[in-house]
């Protein structure tokens, strides 16, 4: 239904993104958020990522942010809006 109203550029995806240290470690974890697929009362509920509009751009430069006096978190990579 979807690549009928949209180009592919615009086409919304899954809001499933992976967390990784860099290109070439594999994922640590996921960011995801969810919606629960209610099927019937006798069958289990399925928790299924919410369809996003995504824009990607590649990582220009690291953000920080201090945890405490004496420590900063960095972290680079592509960026999503």
């Amino acid at each position: 239904h979807n690549r009928k109203l949209f180009a592919d550029s615009y086409v919304p995806l899954p809001f499933c993104f992976p967390i990784r240290r860099s290109d070439r470690h594999t994922p640590e974890g996921t960011v995801s958020i969810e919606e629960q697929a209610v099927r019937n009362s006798t069958s289990p509920s399925i928790a299924t990522p919410i369809m996003t509009m995504v824009a990607k751009m590649a990582g220009q430069h690291s953000m920080h942010f201090p945890l405490g006096a004496s420590t900063t978190v960095s972290f680079d990579g592509d960026q999503y809006l």
